[in-house]
C-alpha cells in the first residue's frame, strides 16, 4: 500500500496533468477499494467527464497504471486543455483485455460505449 501512495505522489509531482480525484473515483468504480489502494491500476490525465452506468472490466493481473487516459505521448504535445469523455451506457461493457503492456489513450479521447454493446480494448496506444 505505501509503495503505491509513494508512486502516486511521485506521479503527481513528476506530471502536473495527473488527475488524483478522477483517478480514484474510476478506480472505485472499477475495482475493490483493496485492490486500489494496493495496486492502482487506472490512471487519468487532465480534465475528464465520466458518465458511467454501465461495467467496466479489466482482465487480471492488475498492474500499478496499467491503463492510462489523457496520457500525453510522445508525439501529441499540444492540446493540454482538451477535456476527456468516457461514457458508458445502462446494460454494456468496457473490457480491457490483458495481453501484455498498457493500454494508454492520448488526450482529447472519447470513449462512447451505446446502450446494449460492449468494447474490447488490448493493450496498445490509442489516438482516439
Amino acid at each position: 500500500m505505501f509503495k503505491t501512495i509513494y508512486r502516486i505522489i511521485k506521479l503527481k509531482l513528476r506530471d502536473r496533468d495527473f488527475n488524483v480525484i478522477g483517478s480514484v473515483l474510476l478506480n472505485l468504480k472499477v475495482v475493490s477499494f483493496y485492490e486500489m489502494i494496493s495496486v492502482f491500476p487506472i490512471l487519468i490525465f487532465g480534465k475528464i467527464e465520466m458518465d458511467i452506468k454501465g461495467k467496466i472490466q479489466i482482465a487480471k493481473p492488475l498492474n500499478f497504471g496499467m491503463i492510462q487516459l489523457g496520457r500525453r505521448a510522445i508525439l501529441e504535445q499540444g492540446r493540454r486543455n482538451s477535456v476527456g469523455q468516457l461514457q458508458i451506457a445502462k446494460d454494456s461493457v468496457l473490457r480491457i483485455m490483458r495481453n501484455a503492456g498498457n493500454v494508454v489513450v492520448c488526450p482529447g479521447f472519447s470513449i462512447f460505449v451505446k446502450r446494449n454493446a460492449c468494447i474490447e480494448l488490448t493493450p496498445h496506444l490509442y489516438r482516439i
